[in-house]
Parts: C-alpha cells; structure tokens; sequence
C-alpha cells in the first residue's frame, strides 16, 4: 500500500493519536484512492501496530467529522 507515514515515538501523546494525525494528513494530501480509507488491518499491518489503534484513530476521525463512515464495510 506504501501508505503512510512513521508514527514515530512521543512519549507525550498516546500512540492512536499519532496514527489519527498521520491519516488526517494523508486524506488531506488525497493519498486514498476515490477518498476511500484503507481497512483497520491494512493501516496496522503497515504501520506495525494493533488494529484497535487505528480503530481509536478512526474513532478520532469520525468524531471529528473528518471522515463518514457508511454503511456497511469502510469509511469516506
């Protein structure tokens, strides 16, 4: 997927908010094919951490309202 970005270590913020940062930058920067995210299991498996990290970064995201999550599998 050659997706993202190094979450990098901080040990001042929490792991999921890296991930939730450096997804925001990749929706802004139009990294995601149709503005489709990517699945949890993709996002972990690339950056090397769990999928509920980046289940909380989504959260984050949807929250947020920067992202939509539709109905059935995935997220705009």
């Amino acid at each position: 997927m050659g997706l993202l970005f190094p979450v990098g270590e901080d040990e001042g913020e929490p792991l999921y908010r890296r991930v939730r940062r450096g997804l925001e930058g990749a929706i802004l920067a139009g990294r995601f094919e149709e503005g489709r995210l990517p699945s949890s299991r993709e996002v972990a498996a690339e950056l090397g951490v769990s999928r509920n990290t980046v289940n909380l970064a989504y959260q984050e995201l949807i929250t947020d309202g920067v992202v939509i999550a539709g109905r059935g599998p995935g997220m705009w």
